[in-house]
């Protein structure tokens, strides 16, 4: 019986999405209705889930999220499905094969980080390694410095800064509202291209691929810098893309630093919806002392209103206790697969393995907008980011953003067998928070993660 609520829920979104767009709205609503009696009959029967082909995953999964945005009554039971589906591997596979609508799956989830966990992983490759297994010992690759690979070709910087401003202006510079069709994701992509090429652009080797600084590229967009902070601030508001903010913010403050008429452009808004500290000052950075780390912002409990009647009053809501996380970017993949942080329960422990010629390269935006996407997160924190040397450019963009928007820093630790002195003091990292060995580097994450959570603690308390 329920494999047979299942077959018909799937058929039934399957011929949704075979309708024209004008009629997809229609009858969405009844098509979920079908299909959410087949996912909780999944609950007992699990493996009616198994041997599903990927566009029925993929679709029952979007109608779950464009029912839940556009009927907020019905979000629970859309989220109740999500989780339901998302219990099963082959299921969170297929998600995972689409950035962008993990992101908007994130979005409906909101704070069910448990669930949202599932979905923190990079996304799988054909033919990735085998996972290592840890060795006795010292390992002979611990702390050697990996190849400079020279990153980006100019052509690929500029083509994604173009598409990007050409398909945001097809939208007339503002984001779109409707969650059905492909607009929400059409509008996306265009942001997302922008994003990526201003992020490799702001790299050593990106620039010195194009032979230009930062600023001169970027100077023939000058003209639409007013519509461009337009469209970001549209989807800065935008409900479906909350996930987003800390991707736009970027951005934004990106483009404040590298061109003077883009500040000028900020400057003239009054509604930007968020704060940054004077320009002048985000070139110096402050120290990376464990003493001063800051917290993750939190909305306070509402006040107690009072009243009369004892049995009415509203209690203040609980505090939000945030689970922190530890990033790993390694060349060794060995690294961080092998280090005793993935037997860590108490964190969120996520790696990206930066070599090019790897089936499961993660490039530097996705590093990037991983970490920036946690900094005012207050269900899940970045404490502590895990580096090799040849990643300062990353070091030194996730701090300038931290520091413009007066964020909390992750502590960056530093693994090289290049001598401590090499790194210069205008990125911050102290001299203890460069280490030689892999094991060390764990050792004084979890050190630095428990100094915080003292912290945290604390905090709640007071």
């Amino acid at each position: 019986m329920a494999q047979e609520r299942l077959d018909e829920g799937l058929a039934k979104v399957q011929q949704l999405f075979e309708m024209p767009e004008n009629r997809q709205a229609d009858a969405m609503s009844g098509a979920f209705d079908t299909l959410r009696l087949g996912i909780v009959a999944a609950k007992k029967e699990e493996s009616i889930l198994n041997g599903r082909s990927k566009e029925e995953m993929m679709n029952a999964m979007k109608v779950c999220v464009m029912i839940g945005q556009k009927r907020k009554m019905l979000k629970g039971r859309c989220n109740e499905c999500l989780k339901i589906v998302l219990a099963n591997k082959s299921w969170v596979k297929t998600a995972l094969t689409d950035a962008a609508f993990i992101e908007q799956i994130k979005e409906s989830l909101d704070k069910d980080t448990e669930t949202i966990a599932l979905l923190d992983v990079p996304a799988p490759v054909a033919g990735a390694p085998v996972e290592e297994t840890a060795a006795d010992g010292p390992d002979e690759d611990e702390g050697v410095d990996p190849p400079d690979v020279g990153g980006y070709e100019g052509p690929d910087i500029v083509g994604l800064l173009k598409t990007g401003m050409t398909n945001m202006a097809k939208f007339n510079w503002e984001f779109p509202h409707n969650p059905l069709g492909t607009m929400l994701d059409d509008a996306t992509g265009a942001f997302q291209s922008f994003f990526e090429g201003l992020t490799k652009l702001t790299t050593t080797s990106g620039g010195a691929s194009l032979n230009k600084e930062p600023a001169e590229v970027l100077a023939v967009f000058e003209s639409d810098w007013a519509n461009l902070l337009g469209f970001c601030l549209s989807m800065y508001q935008s409900t479906a893309r909350r996930s987003y903010r800390s991707r736009v913010k970027f951005v934004v403050v990106k483009l404040q630093e590298l061109s003077p008429s883009f500040n000028d452009e900020v400057g003239k808004r009054t509604d930007v919806p968020w704060i940054t500290i004077p320009r002048s000052s985000w070139s110096t950075l402050p120290a990376d002392v464990t003493a001063e780390a800051a917290e993750p912002e939190v909305e306070e409990a509402p006040p107690v209103e009072e009243t009369r009647a004892v049995e009415e009053v509203v209690e203040p809501a609980a505090p939000i206790v945030p689970k922190p996380g530890v990033v790993w970017v390694d060349f060794k993949r060995k690294a961080y697969t092998t280090s005793a942080l993935t037997k860590e329960r108490g964190i969120t422990f996520m790696g990206f393995h930066d070599d090019p010629k790897a089936p499961d390269y993660q490039p530097p935006d996705k590093w990037f907008s991983y970490v920036i996407d946690r900094v005012q997160d207050p269900h899940n924190v970045v404490d502590v980011v895990i580096v090799n040397k040849v990643h300062m450019d990353f070091v030194r963009q996730v701090r300038v953003f931290c520091t413009a928007l007066a964020h909390a820093h992750p502590r960056f630790i530093v693994v090289t067998r290049a001598m401590a002195k090499d790194f210069s003091e205008d990125l911050g990292i102290e001299q203890d928070s460069i280490v030689k060995d892999w094991g060390a580097a764990a050792k004084l994450a979890m050190e630095e993660v428990g100094i915080r959570e003292v912290r945290r603690a604390a905090k709640r308390e007071a």
